[in-house]
């Protein structure tokens, strides 16, 4: 009697499930499918290979031609998030942008415009401390700098340091002052606007030198390539 209800059970657990699995696969392949095609630009180029994404799903990325040009099939429809990610060239910087997305017919973007990734410059040290400085972003929706500062090379916007915040777009540079001698710092810049992050930019570093030394008499100016040895 006991084994009989144990396999009632099994069963009844094992049709549950198959009727679950049987919805969500039903849910997710019923209503019409269309297309989202357009073009990427930046600086008024089109852009070669951006990433384009719907939803964060592994089955819509696709990336864009040399026209700047790409298109994604079998979307459903409904309310979606288009992302389009471009990298620097080999300095690890990139620009990315999100758009909410309605598709209930086939959707033909024709501009979607990437803004420049910020570049950082060489860190300096001077007798204020180390001054960081970087190109000013293009983004029309602008809305803040973020910097981070990590002792990793993998720093990025969960692993690190936020050290500086700038609301106006020419606001360019950073004398950082909080900083331990003789170690070696990462800095990395973030570019916001109202609803996320626009990119980010390279990664520099430097070696701070012994904040007491003292040089001929007082403090030199230090930059990256004349940093004295301890």
């Amino acid at each position: 009697m006991k084994n009989n209800i144990l396999n009632l059970i099994v069963l009844l657990s094992v049709s549950i499930i198959f009727v679950s699995c049987t919805e969500s696969l039903t849910d997710s392949t019923t209503g019409q499918l269309y297309s989202v095609s357009g073009y990427v630009y930046m600086k008024s180029e089109p852009v070669n290979d951006a990433t384009i994404n719907i939803d964060g799903k592994i089955n819509y990325p696709t990336t864009s031609n040399s026209d700047g040009y790409f298109e994604i099939k079998d979307v459903p429809e409904g309310e979606h998030v288009l992302s389009v990610m471009k990298d620097a060239n080999n300095n690890g910087g990139f620009s990315e942008r999100n758009y909410d997305l309605e598709v209930f017919n086939d959707v033909v973007l024709n501009s979607l415009t990437l803004p420049e990734p910020v570049f950082v410059y060489q860190p300096i040290i001077t007798i204020q401390g180390i001054e960081l400085a970087w190109s000013p972003t293009d983004a029309n929706d602008f809305r803040e700098y973020k910097v981070f500062r990590h002792t990793s090379s993998g720093i990025d916007e969960n692993h690190g340091d936020l050290i500086h915040v700038s609301t106006s777009r020419n606001d360019t540079i950073l004398i950082d002052q909080d900083f331990n001698s003789l170690t070696n710092y990462y800095y990395r810049v973030y570019v916001m606007n109202d609803v996320g992050r626009l990119g980010g930019s390279n990664i520099v570093n430097i070696q701070t030198p012994n904040k007491n030394i003292v040089l001929n008499g007082d403090f030199e100016v230090i930059s990256g390539n004349n940093i004295p040895e301890f």
